[in-house]
């Protein structure tokens, strides 16, 4: 029989819940019942955490997928929560797309006819700070105006 702890991944050395064991589970069975139409679909599909949260009337499920296969839980997104509510009774089933952010830039040393010398990626937080950058200075009168009155109130 197949594995329910394959359709869960997770960081190194970090053990799965007893709650993502069960949605696994619940994603398994979903998969080789033979009335399924999303048998196919499911084949490629694997969480990397759940979580239960209170809601106003009931409790919900929030399940994490990593981002790789967002598009492919997009497409039967409909079909799969109701199927997960039948699992999960009394429960709401809410789809979370889980997307890491490239790590630290990694340092290398690069030795060759130049000399040796250090190479990097180039940090990823660039695009961000440029496009901030460029919104904040949308407005330049309204800063301009708060720095006026604060070196008034000074005074």
């Amino acid at each position: 029989m197949i594995n329910a702890r394959k359709k869960i991944v997770k960081d190194k050395g970090a053990a799965p819940t007893e709650l993502e064991e069960e949605v696994a589970k619940a994603l398994l069975d979903i998969e080789v019942s033979p009335s399924s139409d999303i048998k196919a679909d499911l084949r490629d599909i694997y969480i990397s955490g759940a979580k239960e949260v209170d809601a106003k009337m009931r409790k919900a499920v929030v399940v994490h997928f990593p981002f790789r296969v967002w598009g492919a839980v997009k497409k039967i997104q409909g079909r799969l929560i109701r199927e997960l509510e039948k699992k999960f009774q009394k429960k709401h089933v809410v789809f979370v797309a889980h997307n890491r952010g490239p790590g630290a830039p990694s340092w290398t040393r690069i030795s060759g006819a130049g000399g040796s010398r250090c190479a990097h990626a180039a940090g990823r937080s660039r695009p961000c700070t440029t496009q901030s950058w460029r919104t904040s200075s949308d407005r330049p009168r309204l800063w301009a105006g708060a720095r006026a009155s604060a070196w008034m109130a000074r005074s």
